[in-house]
């Protein structure tokens, strides 16, 4: 299997921060248990988690699964109802949380880099209407870019985001109620390249004056830190 499954059309994104004094035995949960329990489940691919350098929440999660549906399956559902005790300790942990479950509408390039930017924003409604065809000509000029590995570009999937589950109930108040219906995800191989691609194709300033996004999006920069396949 290459490092970007080009088949996976789900995602499962999640940003997030982690009360300070709780921050070491939560990435020992993600370590030791989160992320192979999660790859258990029937149509999960891969599990990567990143550590923000600039920009927030600390912490940024991402799966591959075969289509988006996986996310909205009883296998899946199955876990986030009946979380492990460790889990229920950890996500009471977690704040300032926003879970995306979406559609990988555009991927280029065949590997994972090691330094990823995600922009999160709201769609236009002139953007849609063109079928995000303003984006789609940034991320192909993008991914040629020295040092880029990879440009994806994710819509939400608003019902299976917002499926009620014991998970959420966990996290509580704390969950974001509301997430970005766009994200564009560049990976690299420097901190510096990634940042240079950004500025030059994916612009805040310039995403707004184009009509792509509706305001200013969130912006992160993360490094990897940890990443498994099946």
């Amino acid at each position: 299997m290459t490092e970007q499954n080009k088949t996976a059309s789900g995602i499962l994104a999640i940003w997030h921060d982690v009360v300070p004094e709780h921050d070491q035995a939560t990435n020992e949960w993600y370590n030791r248990e989160h992320h192979e329990e999660r790859l258990a489940t029937p149509g999960f691919l891969s599990a990567r988690r990143h550590l923000a350098l600039i920009g927030a929440p600390k912490y940024f999660s991402m799966y591959e699964t075969t289509d988006p549906s996986v996310l909205a399956s009883e296998a899946y559902l199955d876990n986030l109802n009946n979380p492990s005790d460790w889990t229920r300790e950890m996500m009471s942990h977690y704040r300032n949380t926003s879970r995306a479950v979406c559609h990988r509408d555009i991927s280029l390039g065949a590997g994972h880099g090691a330094f990823v930017m995600t922009i999160r924003y709201n769609e236009t409604s002139d953007e849609k209407a063109a079928l995000g065809g303003r984006t789609e000509a940034r991320v192909t000029d993008a991914v040629g870019e020295p040092g880029i590995v990879s440009v994806q570009v994710w819509s939400l999937d608003d019902a299976s985001t917002h499926i009620p589950t014991e998970e959420k109930e966990i996290r509580g108040a704390l969950q974001q109620a509301d997430v970005a219906n766009k994200t564009i995800v560049v990976t690299g191989t420097s901190q510096q390249q990634v940042d240079a691609a950004r500025q030059r194709y994916f612009s805040s300033v310039e995403l707004v004056q184009r009509g792509i996004a509706e305001e200013e999006p969130d912006v992160g920069l993360y490094q990897l830190i940890y990443s498994i396949t099946q």
